[in-house]
């Protein structure tokens, strides 16, 4: 008696085959497996090409959405080490016997371009320096790119260079009025930056570059009034990776702590140790959405005994005419991505049915799905610093 031939690959239940196209995170593995046959495609295209955009980690791991799926490293350049991403761009740097430098690379399209403006401004700057946020105007690699750096004091600096062109435009340390400038966010051609006093300026940018080939910045101005707000009464401490600075009025990093106000006297345990109290955790993120600018605030509970959850989460929208920060409206769903090293706006799922804003934190985002069924924060258990990172849509 003949055996009966297998099913064709085509027979595959849609079931099954959606579970293949979740654990498919590179966007050409999904333009090969959609490639197969007519019913592959029609399953992919029924999944949708938009996909949600990934954390990655300083070691090259990542996260996928929405079923946690941890990966292993991505094959970045040999002998290069992460230090930040926009887009889908990726800022890395190497060590090698011509000494230190850094690229942009983009694994997706295989293209790689020198910072060497960055690479030129390197050796003048302090020991301990890092890269805090990478932000490009664009997706071209021939158009600006700023940097914000931090030092081992916590001291801001702002880069700015053309990928692929020597000469960089660099603050020095503690320059006013850079220095307070935190984060930072193209709006169109326009360049703003978010200061610790929680409003934004504006950074002219001259067209191309002076006779050293840096790019120009013609100005510096003030585009919100000053606001008064519960903050402005409260002490903080420094929260990003130091705990030891204190400063008045939100004159310190842009994630502050503000510690419960309840007397001189700490209680202790009858042992003699310090109990553990709860923390206020503020933080402000600076993003473009549909044409706006946008201040993302975020207030958290840290508690030695409940972990830390979001008390409020508010979205501001600049006013520029006003000269006021007012809430932020949307004419659809949008989903905003934040992180420290990078933030975007994007149109939400197509199953979202209502308008305004949904903020999506990597570190509430930053999980896997171990044996047991939890889920464990990477962050907490690796100390991975981490950022979102926009694989190119597929076309389906």
């Amino acid at each position: 008696m003949a055996s009966t031939p297998p099913a064709p690959w085509s027979a595959l239940l849609p079931e099954l085959l959606g579970r293949v196209i979740t654990a498919l995170p590179m966007p050409n593995d999904l333009a090969r497996f959609r490639a197969v046959c007519r019913s592959w495609h029609s399953a992919a295209r029924g999944h949708g090409a938009r996909r949600l955009p990934w954390i990655v980690h300083s070691d090259g791991s990542f996260v996928v959405l929405p079923r946690r799926v941890l990966h292993r490293p991505l094959p970045l350049p040999q002998g290069t080490r992460f230090i930040g991403a926009s887009g889908s761009w990726f800022a890395l740097d190497r060590m090698d016997v011509c000494g230190k430098s850094c690229i942009l690379h983009n694994l997706f399209f295989g293209v790689t371009v020198p910072l060497l403006g960055l690479d030129s401004v390197i050796g003048d700057f302090p020991d301990g320096f890092k890269v805090r946020k990478l932000l490009m105007r664009s997706s071209s690699p021939d158009d600006l790119v700023v940097l914000v750096t931090t030092d081992k004091c916590d001291n801001y600096q702002i880069i700015l260079c053309r990928p692929g062109k020597p000469g960089a435009w660099a603050t020095k340390p503690h320059a006013m009025p850079y220095a307070h400038i935190s984060d930072v966010a193209f709006l169109g051609d326009n360049l703003y930056g978010l200061t610790s006093a929680k409003g934004p300026v504006h950074l002219g940018l001259g067209p191309g570059e002076d006779s050293d080939n840096k790019p120009i910045v013609t100005n510096f101005e003030h585009i919100i009034k000053y606001q008064h707000s519960d903050d402005d009464d409260e002490v903080y401490v420094n929260g990003d990776d130091r705990d030891d600075e204190v400063s008045i009025n939100g004159d310190g990093d842009d994630d502050e702590v503000s510690i419960n106000e309840g007397g001189s006297d700490e209680p202790e345990d009858p042992d003699g140790t310090v109990e553990a109290e709860d923390m206020i955790v503020k933080s402000r993120y600076l993003v473009e959405s549909d044409g706006k600018l946008l201040m993302v605030k975020r207030c958290q509970l840290s508690s030695p005994y409940l972990g830390t959850h979001n008390l409020e989460v508010d979205v501001m929208e600049a006013d520029m005419d006003a000269g006021l920060w007012v809430p932020a409206t949307a004419a659809d769903a949008r989903a905003i991505f934040i992180s420290k090293q990078s933030s975007k706006s994007a149109p939400a799922h197509e199953k979202a049915q209502t308008r305004g804003f949904k903020c999506y934190f990597d570190n509430e985002h930053d999980k896997f799905t171990p044996c047991d069924g939890t889920h464990a924060s990477l962050q907490a258990l690796f100390n991975k610093k981490s950022t979102w990172v926009f694989p190119p849509e597929v076309v389906i």
